[in-house]
């Protein structure tokens, strides 16, 4: 085991940059120091790898564990499956949000001389957006039969011992928002805004439809409920 120190903070990125740099292995995994794989993980996820070369990395079935204090302990409260209904890996519905925690991806570590490092200045979001990097390009498989990774939360707790999904969920969402502007400029570069313009308008509207729609069928469950009351109270 190596172990790479910075005198003084710079990020998760930067950290995991730093690690990547002095790494010799084929294979490359991020575990955040609470969170927890199955003892089959990595036999199983390597296993899956070389028998399909092809595949940029592979990705497994997570189980969310839920832990809170107890005594100035972290404790067990309860159990929950993450994306239960996710079968494999699909580009496009990562691009809607991220299906995946880094404790269970596994992936070869070349992509990274292809692709480069997480991006620093992403102070959240930086393993989505590499997984995008990714997924343009290859495939990445999944392992779903059973959970091989565990991901640990404690909702409410802020500072250290906090995950960063919560303590730093308004970052998530900035950063999350300026990746699809980037993406969304890049094709306007090249394309135009004549597609976006159009969708944007497209959505607003289907959405508007929609809330009328249910508006509509509120208004119609209460006047139905209100004859129900009046001809009871005759």
């Amino acid at each position: 085991m190596r172990v790479v120190h910075h005198e003084a903070p710079r990020g998760r990125s930067a950290a995991a940059n730093a690690g990547l740099a002095v790494l010799t292995t084929e294979f490359v995994v991020l575990h955040d120091d609470d969170d927890l794989w199955d003892p089959d993980f990595l036999r199983a996820a390597v296993d899956r790898l070389d028998a399909h070369p092809g595949d940029a990395g592979v990705m497994v079935r997570t189980e969310i564990v839920y832990e809170a204090e107890r005594d100035g302990a972290f404790v067990e409260v309860g159990r929950a499956p993450f994306w239960p209904e996710m079968t494999s890996v699909s580009y496009g519905e990562f691009l809607q949000v991220n299906r995946a925690v880094p404790i269970g991806h596994l992936y070869r570590r070349r992509l990274h001389d292809e692709l480069g490092g997480y991006r620093e200045d992403l102070h959240a979001v930086e393993d989505w957006e590499f997984t995008l990097r990714v997924l343009q390009r290859y495939d990445i498989g999944f392992l779903g039969a059973r959970p091989l990774a565990f991901w640990m939360q404690r909702r409410g707790v802020a500072g250290e011992l906090g995950n960063s999904m919560f303590a730093l969920a308004a970052d998530h969402d900035i950063y999350d928002r300026r990746v699809r502007d980037e993406a969304l400029r890049a094709w306007v570069r090249g394309q135009g805004d004549g597609l976006p313009l159009y969708l944007a308008r497209v959505v607003r509207d289907e959405v508007a439809r929609q809330l009328d729609e249910r508006l509509s069928l509120g208004q119609r469950a209460a006047r139905s409920l209100r004859r129900l009351r009046d001809r009871w109270r005759r």
